[in-house]
């Protein structure tokens, strides 16, 4: 699917993930509990008419970063598979999720994976802070490895309420 193709689908407050080409990503990828596809996700926002990505990455060898917005092309840019979520049928819900995803911009990437820490996050906590405070409930909860919690990829769209509405694996779907 070509990216003018995908944007003529996307809204602001899809969720969007890729398994990236990083060092990390198989890691991330393999905690997710059934479908180990993806390693990164982000909330989609629309600003002056383009779509943006907001997300949380840090550097792959000392791991420090911060949440920031980038281009939907350069977001894609380093993946080898996406897919795009969308919460419920509630423009003004979807609304509140890129809003709540933009108040994060500038914190710092969350490198001991700590969820009741807010003030840094990772990429999968900030998609789940941002969905869980626009709906006022725990649309997604973590998953705990090994005794610890995480949010897992597929933890943030396996639950119910999302739906998928773009999927490289099936060019096209809606």
């Amino acid at each position: 699917m070509s990216i003018e193709s995908l944007t003529g689908i996307l809204d602001e407050g899809d969720i969007i993930f890729r398994y990236g080409n990083g060092v990390w990503s198989p890691v991330f990828r393999n905690v997710s509990l059934t479908e180990k596809r993806f390693s990164h996700a982000g909330v989609i926002i629309v600003e002056k008419g383009r779509f943006w990505v907001v997300h949380a990455s840090a550097h792959e060898m000392n791991g420090v970063g911060y949440v920031s917005k980038v281009s939907l092309e350069q977001f894609l840019a380093v993946s080898s598979d996406y897919a795009v979520y969308r919460f419920g049928k509630e423009k003004n819900v979807r609304w509140r999720i890129a809003e709540n995803a933009k108040s994060y911009i500038g914190r710092p990437f969350d490198s001991s994976f700590d969820i009741a820490d807010r003030n840094r996050v990772y990429c999968t906590e900030l998609v789940m802070h941002s969905v869980n405070d626009a709906v006022g409930y725990n649309a997604i909860s973590p998953t705990v490895v090994n005794g610890v919690s995480l949010v897992a990829p597929d933890d943030c769209y396996e639950g119910r309420g999302f739906f998928s509405v773009a999927d490289k694996r099936l060019s096209g779907k809606l």
